[in-house]
This record gives C-alpha cells, sequence and structure tokens, in this order.
C-alpha cells in the first residue's frame, strides 16, 4: 500500500494542505482546519510534513509530533543563505517544488502571496533572493501614505464586475482596432470572457483556439486538468469490446462516440459534473466533501481511482462513508499513452 503524505503550509493569510499517495494528489484543501487534520489523521494515518510561516494555534496544537520543514531537513537541494535560520519555509518548500518539477535547470520562483518573494535555484542550490510586500500590502501602503488614492481590494465581487467590463471591452469597437490581451490562472475566467484563448504551461503553448473548442476539445491531459476548475479527473483503463473496464470493480459501458477506438490501454477523462451520487452506482469512499456555495464537491477514491464528482446540493458527509457513484459515459474522453486526445464527446474520435 503507498504511503500518504499529508503536506501543510500554515501561511501568513491562511492554511492549506494536500493530500498525496504514491505521488499523486488526493486532495488540495483550502483552508485547513483542526477538525479537517483529525478527520484525516483518522481515515488515512498519513506521515505529516509541516511548513510554517503564519500562525494557527489551535492546529498547531495537534502538530507536536509532526515533522516541520526547515533549512535542517533532509532535502534534495543545497541551500546557500548567509542566514538560513531566517529563511522562510515557504520559499524552501518551493525551490523543491521547482527542482521536483524539473532538475539541473536554473529557475527564477515568483511567489505572489501576501509577500512577494523572487528567488534563484541554480546548479541545484538556492542562492537566495527577495521579499517585498505583496499586492494587498502595496495596495494599503499607497492608501496609507497618499492623499487621494483610494484603498482597493480584489475580492471577488471585485473580479466579478471586471468581468464584465473586460467582456464589454472584447465586443467593442477597441478589439477590432486593438490586440487586447489578458492573462489569468482561472481557466473559468477565460471561459467566461470567451475570445481567442491561448493555454500556456510553463512558458510553452499547449493549445490555441476559441473558449468554446478548448472547453470542448482540450488537445492532451495537460489542456484537460489546467483549464477546467477542478481539474478533469484523469484515470486509467482499458477498452475490451464494448466495456470500458478501470479496475476489477469498475466496468462502463462504451459510449457511441468512442465506437472507433481499437481495443487497449487508454488515460480516459472526465469533469466533476459528469460524476454523481446513484443508487445504482460504484461503490467509493468519501476522502473529502467541500461545500461550495450550492453544491456539494465529492472526492472520492475506489481502489486506485481517485475523482472528484459534484453534487447539486449542500450535503454533508463522514470521511470513510461508502457511497454510490455513476459516471455519465456520454461525457468520457479519451487520451492516448502519450496524453494526446483521441475521442471526444463533442467531435467524436479524431
Amino acid at each position: 500500500m503507498d504511503t500518504v503524505n499529508l503536506c501543510i503550509d500554515i501561511g501568513n493569510t491562511t492554511t492549506k494542505a494536500a493530500l498525496y499517495s504514491g505521488g499523486e494528489e488526493m486532495a488540495y484543501i483550502k483552508p485547513f482546519t483542526a477538525e479537517l487534520f483529525k478527520e484525516l489523521v483518522s481515515t488515512h494515518s498519513p506521515r505529516v510534513l509541516v511548513s510554517k510561516t503564519g500562525s494557527n494555534p489551535e492546529l498547531e496544537d495537534l502538530l507536536q509530533d509532526s515533522d516541520y520543514l526547515d533549512h535542517n531537513t533532509s532535502l534534495p537541494i543545497q541551500i546557500d543563505y548567509k542566514t538560513p535560520d531566517t529563511l522562510g519555509r515557504d520559499r524552501i518548500a518551493a525551490a523543491v517544488g521547482a527542482y521536483a518539477l524539473q532538475k539541473d535547470v536554473s529557475w527564477l520562483i515568483l511567489d505572489l502571496g501576501t509577500c512577494l518573494t523572487i528567488d534563484l535555484l541554480a546548479d541545484n542550490t538556492f542562492r537566495g533572493g527577495l521579499i517585498s510586500p505583496g499586492v494587498q500590502m502595496r495596495f494599503r501602503a499607497m492608501n496609507e501614505f497618499t492623499a487621494g488614492l483610494p484603498l482597493v481590494n480584489l475580492d471577488y465581487k471585485l473580479r466579478e464586475q471586471l468581468r464584465e467590463e473586460f467582456k464589454k471591452i472584447f465586443s467593442s469597437k477597441a478589439s477590432e482596432e486593438a490586440i487586447l490581451i489578458y492573462t489569468t490562472t482561472d481557466p473559468v475566467e477565460a471561459m467566461q470572457l470567451g475570445g481567442e484563448v491561448i493555454v500556456m504551461d510553463e512558458g510553452k503553448i499547449l493549445q490555441q483556439g476559441s473558449a468554446k473548442e478548448i472547453y470542448e476539445n482540450p488537445i492532451t491531459t495537460k489542456v484537460a486538468e489546467i483549464t477546467n476548475d477542478p481539474a478533469m479527473n484523469l484515470f486509467k483503463g482499458e477498452i475490451k469490446g464494448k466495456k470500458i473496464k478501470l479496475n476489477s470493480k469498475i466496468e462502463l459501458s462504451l459510449p457511441k462516440h468512442f465506437k472507433d477506438l481499437t481495443n487497449g490501454h487508454y488515460t480516459f477523462g472526465i469533469r466533476a459534473s459528469g460524476i454523481t451520487l446513484a443508487k445504482s452506482g460504484f461503490p467509493f469512499q468519501i476522502e473529502l466533501a467541500e461545500i461550495s456555495g450550492s453544491e456539494t464537491f465529492l472526492h472520492l477514491g475506489q481502489g486506485q481511482v481517485h475523482v472528484v464528482g459534484l453534487l447539486d446540493a449542500v450535503k454533508n458527509f463522514d470521511i470513510g462513508e461508502t457511497v454510490s457513484v455513476i459516471f455519465d459515459i456520454e461525457k468520457l474522453y479519451a487520451f492516448g499513452s502519450d496524453g494526446i486526445l483521441m475521442s471526444s464527446p463533442y467531435s467524436g474520435t479524431k
């Protein structure tokens, strides 16, 4: 059985956590609370690693036997810093994360949190960098130390208003006379704004097209992940005849748009909206239930198959509770072993 790791980040503004099994992310939780910690420990017995730059007394009382990240932790990188005991744990974690993405290259690491940090990782060694006030800190300072500048808060409501303003600009005559470029890390925002969308990752263009085309036909598993929130569920399986076998307990009927796919192994994808609860479904265990507005996102596990489903209602679940889950096969995607899209619900087999 794979070791389960729980990584907790106690930041200056909020506490978040991620649960991993065998190197695969099972759940990302923000905000993370003492109650959630108790539930995860009772169901998964994970090894716990903590990065602490802020304060969360209630949670920290439960973490006394946990491992805390610092410059003395066994790391895959070297730290070349005059005062390593003062180095922020979040900066160490970010450098290790960059190393894990690609070794033996130089990294310039930007973290836009409560503070803005810019650090250099070269020759697999942390070389230091700079730390400065974050965006909200800068807004407050500009308001406090100037006579005429108002306090700006980039809250959710303001972002909604900005989206509406950008939609008007994109549809106005200005868009015919100039190239308007808007960058965002929010996939929902990108799809709502529409227009020509360029999907980028690590400085590389992965796909370019209309918002509709990218939503309906993400050309790779990477595009499918980063253009959906939550990320599109991806899992291995095999087509045998008129069935899709995910494991010994989960066997799905072959949808019509897969009819031209040959027997063999594929990576299958489905959005959270394509997975929900029904009495006639497959048994899954609740790993986490997240209430978001009038909806509930369910993190579900069954053997090696881990997915996120969507319940169009607010409901509480116990971690470890068994529920019956159905997959809407008409919403399934198929990707090849190279991650390239093979079949889509919207355009059939490629």
